[in-house]
């Protein structure tokens, strides 16, 4: 486990609230790709899983989207159709590569989680900043950022 020092990141993606989200947008991201090659944004990294936790009605939610990053100060509209626009904030992250597939995340979180704390580390706990995507041979780098 790592920290990384990153910068702002732009992206476009498209985003779905539950359980299953993750599994039913892992099918969407070629949509993503296809908006981003036809309006001429160059994708800029490896498409990656931004996950929110949401509360409402006394209850938490997860809202996954699927997203690849692109240029900065791309001329494309903040939203377009199902695709969105969002922002990586910058800032320092805790960084996590698990061994397996995607899983695996469940144990990587409570990991990542458990070297933070050993690290005192305070996480953005309210789960804007918490990501993942797929490494090669069959890695997954799950990463959230680190509060001031």
């Amino acid at each position: 486990m790592r920290i990384e020092e990153r910068h702002e990141q732009p992206y476009r993606a498209v985003s779905r609230i539950g359980a299953e989200a993750t599994e039913d947008l892992a099918d969407r991201l070629s949509e993503v790709a296809e908006w981003i090659e036809v309006r001429g944004v160059e994708a800029t990294g490896t498409p990656f899983f931004r996950y929110h936790a949401l509360t409402a009605n006394g209850g938490r939610e997860l809202e996954v989207e699927v997203a690849i990053p692109v240029e900065r100060g791309s001329a494309v509209p903040a939203s377009d159709e199902d695709v969105t626009a969002g922002m990586l904030p910058a800032g320092r992250y805790a960084v996590h590569d698990i061994e397996g597939d995607p899983d695996q995340l469940v144990q990587g979180t409570s990991a990542l989680l458990a070297w933070a704390g050993e690290q005192n580390l305070r996480l953005d706990d309210d789960g804007d900043t918490w990501m993942s995507r797929p490494l090669e041979g069959g890695r997954v780098e799950l990463s959230v950022r680190v509060r001031d």
